[in-house]
C-alpha cells in the first residue's frame, strides 16, 4: 500500500532519473558536436600533438565526470589538473582553431564543475 510520501518519493525519484538521462544524453551530443568539429580538421591536423592533447584532455572529462565513486574532493582536485593542462596547450596553439578547441574544454572543465558542485 502507498501512501501519498510514498508516490512522492516515487516522483521524485523518477524526475531525478530523468534530469540525470537527459543531462548523459546532453553530454553525448556535445562529445558529438566535439568529434564533428575535430573531423573537420583532421586531414591537416592527424597525428598533431594538440589533437592527440584533446582528446586525451576530453576523454578524461568524460572519465572523471561518469565516476561516480570518485569522491567530489578529488573530482575537483582532477578537473583543476586538467584545466591548467587545457590553459597550456590553449596558450601554446599557433593555430586559431586549435586555440578554439581548447578554449571549448576549459568550457567544458567549468561546466562539468558547476553539475559536480
Amino acid at each position: 500500500m502507498f501512501t501519498l510520501i510514498g508516490v512522492r518519493q516515487i516522483e521524485g525519484r523518477s524526475e531525478g532519473l530523468a534530469f540525470e538521462i537527459m543531462q548523459a544524453e546532453m553530454r553525448e551530443l556535445r562529445k558529438m558536436m566535439e568529434i564533428s568539429l575535430m573531423d573537420r580538421n583532421k586531414a591537416s591536423r592527424r597525428g598533431s600533438i594538440s589533437a592527440i592533447e584533446y582528446e586525451r584532455i576530453s576523454n578524461l572529462i568524460e572519465k572523471v565526470s561518469g565516476n561516480k565513486r570518485i569522491p567530489m574532493e578529488e573530482k575537483m582536485h582532477q578537473y583543476h589538473l586538467l584545466m591548467r593542462e587545457a590553459e597550456e596547450l590553449m596558450m601554446r596553439c599557433d593555430e586559431k582553431s586549435d586555440h578554439m578547441h581548447f578554449r571549448h574544454l576549459v568550457e567544458r572543465i567549468h561546466q562539468a564543475m558547476s553539475e559536480n558542485a
